[in-house]
């Protein structure tokens, strides 16, 4: 199965306006939203077959991704 790119805004629907205010105003969310998008590139590339790479490497993409999302989580607790 394809991965389908995700976006901030869709994981934390609830949060799309905080969001658009830590993107613009905060260096360390910036930064996290950016780690974000670049795992979420590579995993749709992997899983497309543009960029190579092992089910085990898809898998720990995954599974660094799933961390990110929970500390964005906390952050964005932190921030409303």
């Amino acid at each position: 199965m394809t991965h389908v790119p995700q976006h901030l805004h869709e994981a934390f629907p609830a949060q799309t306006a905080l969001i658009a205010r830590l993107k613009a105003d905060d260096a360390e969310f910036q930064d996290l939203a950016e780690q974000f998008d670049a795992l979420d590139q590579a995993i749709h590339h992997a899983d497309a077959g543009d960029d190579p790479a092992s089910d085990g490497r898809i898998e720990g993409l995954k599974k660094e991704r799933l961390a990110l999302l929970d500390t964005i989580a906390a952050y964005l607790a932190a921030k409303s």
